[in-house]
This record gives C-alpha cells, sequence and structure tokens, in this order.
C-alpha cells in the first residue's frame, strides 16, 4: 500500500484534444488526501457553470486555484 500520493486535475480522457491531468500536489498522506478531494470537488460544485464538465472547469479557472486550494488543505 501507498504511504504517499500525487494529485492531478484535469485532462481528457478522450477525442482529439486528449490530455493528461496536470499535478497541483505531491507527496500527500493519506490523511490529508480526502480532504483534499472534497475541497476540489466541492470547489467544482460551487462555481461550475450548469452541466460544465470537470475537465472544462479546470481549463477555464486556471490550475493555480487547484493548486491553491490543494495547499491551503489541513489534514
Amino acid at each position: 500500500m501507498l504511504d504517499r500520493y500525487n494529485v492531478f486535475v484535469g485532462g481528457d480522457p478522450k477525442g482529439l484534444k486528449a490530455a493528461l491531468g496536470e499535478l497541483i500536489i505531491s507527496d500527500v498522506t493519506e490523511e490529508q488526501l480526502i480532504p483534499i478531494v472534497m475541497a476540489i470537488v466541492n470547489n467544482y460544485i460551487n462555481h461550475a457553470k450548469g452541466k460544465e464538465k470537470f475537465s472544462r472547469y479546470v481549463n477555464r479557472v486556471g490550475i493555480t486555484r487547484f493548486k491553491g486550494i490543494a495547499n491551503s488543505v489541513e489534514a
């Protein structure tokens, strides 16, 4: 079992614009992981436009926002 995790957001799994997600934080403990993911999901739920896909939301607001969210969460 892993002791540390890397968190990526964005990307697109298929089509002509297929892309990998971008690293927003690395070396995260299991205790930090769930609060970080919940903060990211809550941000998306509260700020996405209508049925905007997560990858489009990441592109629209920028990766810097997600780095800030990940770094501001305390376990």
